[in-house]
């Protein structure tokens, strides 16, 4: 028998290799089915950037970065520390030229992004994120430019110094893009002393424009967004000027010019004079003149949000520092049916006269005075401001300046905790003069408290209006509604128009609901709204006749090229076009201009667009070659609507 000796190396050498060669398979397997899920983002370069649409509102959609490469494209980033890892989008900007473009993730390092314009090979970074830092959640950019209405823009989000992928949210929507109406010194609002009340009025700088050619502020983070107004200063050469926090922190700014450059709206003229970020009480800026040279001179004042360029809302108001002595007391002439609390403030004043016999006096003291009705009856009530945390103290006094008797003092109302409230009912005082003095409770710094004159027992209770809005649908209507808290012998409500907010005429009659002390809701629709910026009030009528007004608001309409049809379009160059337009102007005549691609006007007409929807423009008399022109219809209010205009040869 033969026996053969086995070869355990040609044997087991290749179960070896085949094993080997099946786990090499085997992992290179794993291994590319691992790189297949998590292949590289299809918008890695800016050839494959995803078009994105731009949203009405800020809805958020999920990427990711995952396993992104540097795609090298010039300019790199401005900001976040570029260092790879990019994806890139494609957007069109609205033809506003207002949008905006945020992100969010809950991955570090965050994301941030650079914005382009141009074409792949030839990209000019147009702006990068704000708040590009490694700690910010989110990241975003307000475009606000109607250069670049239309145009396509390429978006390159990565992380802030980093190349780690990940995944990120991305938005872009529509801004509102109406600038406010005092977004330039030409437009400064008029800030008027309101009988040394300190009565705040509510602004917003959001879709605010940056004033060109103009030296930035020298405090605050100024980033673009401002808004203007004007104010007078008092002969006293005294004025505050306050501002509170709304939705954003607002830096006041105030500027000194001559009356030369404020007529002939030179504005690169002024100078600053002060700039302030901080208040007594919180981040709204304040300023305080007392200076003689500026009695009597206009300033302007200038408000921004410190550090956002996004804006938002904030009050302001401005206030002669007096009433502090007893011949400069304010007269106090509403006495009302019910507490109608008025703002004032003593954080200003100084100490005059003699201590007073009660509330813990330290400083800071204003007066008014008041005429007694004729019944003798008189209630002199005041509330804490919740924001400032005064406490009132009343002290009543008879006679004239300088020879002074206190009549009444008190510290603590009823109804009203740790408020001042002074019951009169004397009929010797009937139809006489009475002095009051008010300042805070233990409290050197003084601030704000509210103060009310009225009747004990009237007569007639008028109407408490709580709330008067305005809201506009559709760009063609304007709703208007309002809210009473308690009504007596309310016949009716007359709602008046005015488009210069001076002249009203009467639009609306609605039924009041005589008396009652339970909220009622009103609502009235002006169907007829003219285009540009339209004024209400509501007159209150009592069933005696007697009737009072509302505050006033407002509700702008824009004009649109829809609103104006030219027919026929194209016309031929020998004859004529028609124009008609839906709605009134607000004002009696409008102009209509023709221009040509070079600005130049070739035609101008002004008609009276009260009785008229329609007009002909006689072509044949201009002598125009064919080509391209553009019709304008002005109503002089600073609404403009264009339409482009095809002339062809017979």
């Amino acid at each position: 028998m033969i026996k053969i000796k086995p070869n355990f190396k040609k044997i087991i050498k290749p179960l070896i290799l085949g094993s080997i060669k099946k786990v090499i398979a085997l992992s290179l397997f794993v291994f590319l089915g691992t790189v297949i899920s998590y292949a590289q983002p299809i918008n890695d370069k800016p050839s494959g950037a995803i078009l994105f649409d731009v949203s009405p509102s800020d809805v958020y959609f999920t990427f990711t970065n995952e396993l992104a490469t540097n795609s090298l494209v010039q300019p790199l980033p401005s900001c976040g520390s570029y260092a790879g890892a990019d994806v890139w989008f494609k957007m069109t900007v609205p033809s506003s030229g207002h949008m905006a473009i945020k992100t969010k993730t809950s991955i570090n390092p965050k994301v941030v992004f650079s914005v382009y314009t141009g074409s792949p090979g030839s990209f000019s970074e147009y702006a990068c994120s704000e708040d590009a830092s490694n700690t910010d959640e989110s990241s975003s950019l307000r475009i606000n430019d109607i250069t670049i209405g239309g145009e396509e823009i390429y978006v390159r989000v990565f992380r802030y110094g980093s190349s780690i992928g990940g995944q990120f949210e991305l938005a872009a929507y529509f801004l509102d893009g109406i600038a406010p109406s005092n977004n330039n010194p030409a437009n400064a609002v008029v800030l008027n002393d309101d009988g040394c009340t300190f009565t705040f009025q509510t602004f917003t700088t959001v879709s605010a424009t940056e004033t060109e050619s103009f030296n930035e502020p020298s405090c605050g983070n100024y980033e673009g967004g401002d808004v203007w107004f004007r104010a007078e200063v008092p002969m006293s050469g005294k004025l505050v000027i306050e501002t509170n926090p709304g939705s954003m922190d607002p830096v006041v700014v105030a500027y000194s010019i001559d009356e030369e450059n404020l007529a002939s709206g030179d504005y690169e003229a002024m100078e600053e004079y002060s700039c302030s970020i901080n208040g007594k009480r919180d981040r709204g800026g304040e300023i305080i003149i007392d200076d003689a040279d500026l009695a009597g001179t206009e300033i302007m004042i200038q408000v921004f949000a410190d550090y956002n360029y996004w804006g938002g809302t904030f009050d302001i108001v401005v206030m002669e520092p007096r009433l502090d002595v007893c011949s400069d007391a304010i007269e106090l002439r509403d006495i009302s049916a019910i507490d109608k609390y008025i703002p004032y403030t003593n954080q200003y004043a100084e100490q005059n006269g003699t201590e007073p016999t009660c509330g813990g006096f330290i400083d800071k003291d204003i007066w008014f005075y008041v005429q007694i009705p004729a019944n003798g009856e008189l209630v002199i009530d005041s509330k804490v401001d919740a924001t400032y945390d005064v406490k009132p103290v009343l002290s009543a006094f008879t006679g004239t300046c300088g020879n002074l008797t206190q009549y009444d003092c008190n510290l603590f109302g009823s109804g009203n905790a740790f408020a001042s409230k002074l019951t009169i009912n004397d009929a010797d005082l009937a139809n006489e003069y009475i002095y009051i003095r008010m300042y805070a409770f233990s409290d050197p710094n003084g601030g704000v408290f509210q103060m009310s004159t009225r009747q004990p027992n009237p007569s007639a209770l008028p109407v408490e209006l709580v709330s008067f809005r305005s809201q506009v649908v559709d760009n063609e209507a304007v709703i208007l509604t309002w809210e009473t808290a308690t009504e007596l012998n309310n016949d009716y409500f007359i709602v008046e128009h005015s488009v210069d907010g001076k002249n009203y005429v009467p639009v609306g009659h609605i039924t009041g609901n005589g008396t009652t002390d339970e909220i009622q809701y009103y609502t009235y629709e002006h169907v007829k709204p003219y285009f540009g910026e339209n004024y209400y009030r509501l007159k209150q009528v009592d069933f005696d006749g007697q009737f009072e007004y509302s505050n006033i608001v407002t509700a702008i309409i824009k004009m649109e090229e829809a609103k104006i049809n030219v027919f026929p379009n194209p016309v031929v160059a020998s004859r004529g076009i028609n124009v008609r337009w839906i709605g009134d102007f607000g004002k009696e005549n409008i102009q209509m201009i023709i221009t040509n691609t070079t600005g130049k006007q070739v035609f101008v007409t002004e008609i009276d667009a009260r009785n008229e929807r329609e007009s002909f423009i006689d072509l044949s008399s201009l002598g125009l070659n064919a080509g391209i022109y553009y019709l304008t219809v002005n109503d002089k209010n600073a609404l403009i609507a264009n339409q482009k205009l095809n002339l062809v040869r017979d």
